[in-house]
């Protein structure tokens, strides 16, 4: 057995459920269907693959797809029996086979001679010639491949029929119960399909983009009696050199159903390619659940906790903040420019991690990019704990912490807005919002302190000396001050300098782009909900200064696909400087951290999208005259990339990532605070504490938090409000971070720690709030909460330096932690 394996047993040999008042969870009577069938085949799927399959089955039955297909064929599986079962109708239209086409486990099925195909017994007559669809998934290298596919039926001569195919051109051709219609483009990887909903019209899909809506006069089908087959097409001599992952037949769909179906499928295949994660949706029983080790949050810093605890033997559980449904936070959810600069310096699961995504896409282990969607990949493989290395931690989603029971100094049970009660002996918050800290009375702290000396210099309120500066007016009538001011511009004399106050720099969403039109949903065209274009007048006037020369001066466009061989044009675009994608200053941007309800938090989120996407609109398509052409132009470039975010939360759509950039909220305060000047002293020296557990590597970082009339300029400017960039780490670009950062006051909580919302100043924060450092936190603390629990359930803050230092230096990555202790 693999130790892997042997540790996640372990683990779940170790942690306990129990029922209480909530309903028991069931698989949909669909699913369960399908479960019979592939376990009267002998092809039994396991628990975390039924969890896979009836996700996939919800999406379907809540968009109406599912009650439109005849057919849905994963081959994509475990064996060839499960992938020859109907998933809409087991036992009727099982798929039979012919010749030897090739079964590759969890990949799908390839054809290699015109004699090997799949048969699903479906024949024209009966289905309706203006009411169709039919689809098949294909998967190419890099998602970009010439190769052909082939599905469906036709007479043999005329081509009437219902085809799919595509030739080396990448350019193919279908009939819907008519005449073969060129003209559809496509290529590479994903859904291909073909759309019928009237007698006049076909629609060809791929993806969740249709492709092109052809006037195409439908004609009876009924005399072909040969049926649909899968690989091959009756009459045509080319078999499909594609290998294709799943396929359906069934009624015309609506585009969201098409779109859903796409998205639906493709991840159920994903999920099966790369892995199945234990995910236990809200409000079912167990109503409470004990384990050694309650994890808050599936953002990178939790997960790299839970994973050292598992690989430890120890019992953990993960548990999904407020609003998340995906693991990963935002590594997983727009932040492809990874956020560390001396890479030389990086070990331990951080680096193992980074070195696995950047391997599922080819990228060399020193790149500081990866697709998310790869990040994603990275982490199921990671998390099943059938595959080579992963590990089975059960993850529950919550809807968030709402309380916490303690005895003494010590956390023993936190409760959920679903109503389940987590019992454990440590605690750790990895979450963006610091939630658990709150509920466990955890001294936190909010906004920014009083400047202070060197370079706590940055902290407090800063007036017009931010980093970006604007050549437009304020002013409502331009350069005319007694008109008032723009929105989201205040006056430069707002506090005063240095001033501690309760502001926050500002987010965003950071965005999976691409201009690589096969696999490009183009952006709106029209106004998004709640569109208001008096939010973007700064900008135009901005724009129309001069000031900014390139689209990268007004957005950062991050290429995440530019090495040799990969799919190139895959793009992170973030904010620029001044503030573009950054809600900077906006009505309800603050208003996330000090909501008092989640439904206020939520609002403050979607506004945040609404700003977003209204940005985008208004760059692309509004038409402003201020707008240089070239800027608009290449906005108009830049669409959805259609392998991304298959999943989202329910209040979001799809390929939107499912997680605001939450840059910073609470930050703990702890008996050691960590403060810029740490991030920043001589070379050689030694740091104010010894107790290192990561190296940290990234500058003092901080976006802005409004805009301000800047008088220095004439006629009056605009300046941001808050944002700084400062280096740090010296000549190696790299500082140690000590252990006592990351644990509360001992008289708050004993077993207790973060790795997200650590006991730093606001400046020190600014670098410390990246994703690889959360997760060099979250490993240390793991393994610090394993020595304390071993040593008689010890306070985190008595754990002995010199065993844990021994302890991490032993952890099963192939490069150890770094922990220097000089500067």
């Amino acid at each position: 057995m693999r130790p892997a394996i042997k540790a996640a047993l372990q683990a779940s040999a170790r942690a306990v459920v129990s029922g209480g008042a909530l309903p028991a969870f069931a698989y949909e009577a669909e699913s369960s269907a399908v479960f019979a069938a592939m376990d009267a085949a002998g092809a039994t799927p396991n628990a975390r693959r039924k969890i896979t399959l009836n996700r996939m089955v919800q999406r379907l039955k809540a968009c109406g797809a599912w009650s439109k297909l005849r057919g849905l064929w994963l081959l994509s599986a475990d064996s060839q029996a499960q992938a020859l079962v109907n998933f809409r109708n087991p036992g009727t239209n099982d798929l039979t086979v012919a010749g030897s086409p090739t079964f590759v486990l969890q990949r799908g099925m390839t054809f290699p001679a015109i004699s090997a195909f799949l048969n699903t017994g479906i024949t024209l007559g009966t289905l309706s010639q203006d009411n169709v669809s039919m689809g098949c998934y294909t998967s190419a290298t890099f998602e970009v491949d010439a190769a052909s596919f082939n599905m469906g039926t036709s007479d043999g001569s005329a081509n009437a029929g219902l085809q799919l195919l595509s030739a080396a051109d990448k350019t193919p051709s279908f009939g819907a119960m008519s005449a073969v219609t060129a003209g559809l483009v496509s290529d590479g990887g994903g859904m291909h399909a073909v759309n019928r909903l009237s007698a006049a019209e076909a629609q060809g899909w791929h993806m969740s983009r249709k492709t092109d809506t052809l006037a195409s006069t439908s004609v009876p089908g009924g005399s072909i009696s040969a049926p649909i087959t899968i690989g091959k097409i009756n009459g045509r001599t080319t078999p499909s050199a594609q290998r294709i992952t799943a396929a359906f037949v069934g009624e015309g769909m609506t585009d969201q159903q098409m779109q859903i179906l796409y998205a639906a499928v493709w991840d159920c295949c994903d999920k099966i390619r790369d892995g199945d994660i234990e995910v236990h949706e809200p409000g079912f029983a167990p109503a409470v659940v004990t384990a050694d080790h309650i994890v808050y949050s599936l953002a990178p810093g939790a997960l790299a906790y839970a994973i050292q605890c598992a690989r430890d033997g120890e019992s953990v559980v993960l548990v999904g903040g407020w609003r998340e449904t995906q693991p990963g936070g935002m590594s997983a959810h727009g932040l492809g420019r990874t956020d560390y600069i001396a890479f030389s310096q990086l070990g331990g699961l951080a680096k193992t991690m980074t070195t696995k995504v950047r391997e599922l896409f080819g990228r060399p282990n020193n790149a500081s990019d990866f697709r998310p969607v790869d990040y994603t990949r990275m982490l199921r493989m990671m998390l099943d704990g059938a595959r080579d290395g992963g590990l089975t931690i059960p993850i529950y989603l919550s809807g968030g912490v709402v309380s916490a029971t303690k005895s003494g100094d010590k956390v023993t049970s936190i409760t959920t807005r679903d109503g389940r009660t987590f019992v454990g002996k440590y605690f750790h918050d990895g979450g963006y919002e610091g939630d658990l800290l709150a509920v466990a009375g955890v001294s936190t702290v909010t906004g920014r302190e009083a400047a202070g000396t060197g370079l706590e210099a940055l902290s407090g309120y800063r007036g017009a000396q931010g980093n970006g500066k604007w050549s437009a007016s304020p002013y409502v009538t331009p350069d005319v001050p007694g008109s008032g001011l723009l929105p989201g511009i205040y006056p430069a004399n707002l506090k005063t300098l240095g001033q501690a106050d309760e502001d926050i720099q500002s987010y965003n969403f950071r965005l999976t782009t691409t201009i690589t039109n096969t696999r490009r949903l183009p952006l709106t065209t029209t106004p998004p909900a709640n569109y208001d274009a008096s939010q973007y007048e700064i900008h135009a006037r901005w724009l129309a200064s001069g000031q900014p020369t390139t689209f990268n001066d007004v957005i950062l466009e991050f290429n995440l696909g530019s090495s040799s061989g990969q799919p190139a044009n895959i793009f992170d675009l973030n904010n620029q400087g001044v503030g573009t994608t950054d809600w900077v200053g906006g009505a309800k941007a603050n208003a996330y951290v000090y909501a008092t309800t989640l439904a206020g938090r939520e609002a403050s989120w979607k506004a945040h999208e609404d700003y977003l996407r209204g940005f985008l609109y208004w760059l692309g398509y509004s038409g402003d005259s201020r707008i240089p052409t070239a800027f608009s132009s290449r906005m108009r470039t830049h669409g959805w990339d259609m392998y991304h975010y298959l999943d989202p939360h329910p209040n979001d759509q799809l390929h939107w990532p499912s997680q605001l950039y939450v840059r910073e909220m609470r930050r703990m305060v702890g008996d050691f605070v960590f403060d810029a000047n740490d991030t920043a002293m001589t070379d050689g020296t030694a740091p104010r504490s010894l107790k290192t557990i990561g190296v940290f590597s990234y500058p003092l970082d901080s976006h802005a938090v409004r805009r301000v009339v800047d008088t220095s300029q004439t006629p009056h400017g605009i300046s941001t409000e808050g944002g700084f960039g400062t280096a740090t780490g010296g000549t190696d670009q790299a500082y140690p971070f000590p252990y006592e950062a990351a644990v509360p006051k001992a008289a708050d909580a004993a077993n207790v720690s973060a790795s997200f919302c650590v006991s730093a100043t606001h400046a020190a924060f600014g670098s410390t709030r990246m994703e690889l450092h959360s997760v060099m936190i979250g490993q240390a603390m793991a393994v610090a909460s394993r020595l304390a629990r071993t040593s008689g359930e010890a306070a985190l803050q008595s754990v002995d330096y010199a065993a844990l230092r021994t302890a991490l230096l032993a952890v099963q990555d192939a490069t150890p932690p770094n922990l220097k202790q000089v500067n």
